[in-house]
C-alpha cells in the first residue's frame, strides 16, 4: 500500500474509539525551522483491531486542524465513534462532537505521561508510563485505591510527580464507570509507545521534516505491517461485544 492508497482507503462506519497522539517534530514553518505537533488518529473497529485513520501536523494549533481529520475520517466511511481520547482536549473536543454525535470525549494518559517524563530520572524513565496506566486499567476502584497507595510509595521523592498526579486523580477515578476492559482498550500505552518510537527515530533521520507526507511515508511499511498484529485479547473482546449489544445504538453494528 502506498501513501494515497493509505489516505483514501475506506474505513469501518463503527469504531469503539479514536486515540489522538502527539509527538513533537522540527518543521521548516514560516522560512525557519521550529517544533510542531505531529499528530495521529488511531481507532478501534467492531473487530477490535486497531487502525491507522490519518494524521497530520498542525501547523497553526487551532480547532481547524482538528475538524478537518475527523471530517476527512468521516467522508472515509466512519459514521459513529463512541469514544475519543486525546491529549488536547480544548483543541479537538468540540471539533469531534461535531462532526460524531454522541461521542464521549475522555483526557488521553499519555498527556501526563508525556508532562512527566520530561522530569524523570533516568532510572524511572522506562517504568513510569506503565506504573501510570496501571491506575488507569486497575480491575476495580478498590483496587485502584491499593495501587495509587503504591504508586505514591514509589514515586514520593519526586514532588513533580505528586503534584501533576493530585491533578488528575478525580478525573481517573471517574473513569471508573467505564468497564475494565474498555479502560484496558482506551488506556493503552505500549501500541501507542511503539509507533511513537518510530515517528521519533524517523524524525531524528533528518534535519527538518518539509511535510507531514515526507514523515509519515518514511514509517508507512513499518505501520501497516504493525496493524496486523493489533488485536485485542479475545476474550476481553467478546466481552465488550457483550456491552455493545446491550444498546440498540450499537446493536446495529454487531
Amino acid at each position: 500500500m502506498d501513501l494515497t492508497q493509505f489516505k483514501r482507503r475506506k474505513l469501518d462506519s463503527f469504531l469503539l474509539s479514536i486515540n489522538v497522539t502527539r509527538m513533537e517534530v522540527n518543521v521548516l514553518y514560516d522560512e525557519r525551522i521550529c517544533k510542531k505537533n505531529f499528530y495521529t488518529f488511531i481507532g478501534i473497529n467492531i473487530y477490535g483491531k486497531r487502525v491507522y485513520l490519518t494524521y497530520g501536523i498542525d501547523y497553526n494549533e487551532d480547532t481547524e486542524f482538528f475538524l478537518r481529520s475527523f471530517k476527512d475520517i468521516r467522508a472515509r466511511g466512519v459514521d459513529t465513534v463512541l469514544y475519543l481520547v486525546s491529549q488536547d482536549l480544548k483543541l479537538c473536543k468540540r471539533a469531534a462532537e461535531v462532526t460524531f454525535a454522541g461521542v464521549k470525549v475522555l483526557k488521553s494518559n499519555l498527556e501526563l505521561i508525556d508532562k512527566v517524563n520530561k522530569y524523570l530520572p533516568n532510572n524511572f524513565y522506562n517504568k513510569f508510563p506503565a506504573d501510570l496506566t496501571n491506575l488507569y486499567t486497575c480491575e476495580s476502584l478498590e483496587k485502584h485505591e491499593e495501587e495509587l497507595k503504591h504508586f505514591k510509595e514509589k514515586y514520593e521523592d519526586i514532588k513533580i510527580i505528586s503534584i501533576l498526579i493530585n491533578e488528575d486523580l478525580d478525573l481517573i477515578k471517574r473513569f471508573y464507570n467505564l468497564s475494565y476492559n474498555k479502560r484496558k482498550l482506551l488506556f493503552t500505552y505500549y501500541n501507542v509507545r511503539d509507533y511513537r518510537r518510530l515517528i521519533r527515530k524517523e524524525n531524528n533521520k533528518r534535519e527538518v521534516i518539509k511535510c507531514e507526507d515526507d514523515l509519515f511515508n518514511g514509517i508507512l511499511e513499518a505501520i501497516t505491517s504493525h496493524e496486523k498484529y493489533m488485536y485485542p485479547v479475545r476474550a476481553q473482546w467478546l466481552e465488550i461485544l457483550e456491552e455493545l449489544s446491550e444498546s440498540e445504538e450499537t446493536r446495529k453494528y454487531l
